[in-house]
């Protein structure tokens, strides 16, 4: 799956012997809460 996606894939980095994995909608909101810290850094 990943190859096919290609460049649009991302990774979420993970501390070792954490989480083996996230469901949809904590890898969603992690990847918005990171485009809107990077928008508005005072935020």
């Amino acid at each position: 799956m990943v190859e096919e996606a290609g460049k649009r894939a991302l990774r979420i980095p993970m501390k070792p012997g954490g989480t083996r994995s996230l469901n949809l909608s904590t890898a969603v909101a992690i990847v918005l809460y990171e485009a809107v810290r990077r928008q508005a850094p005072g935020w």
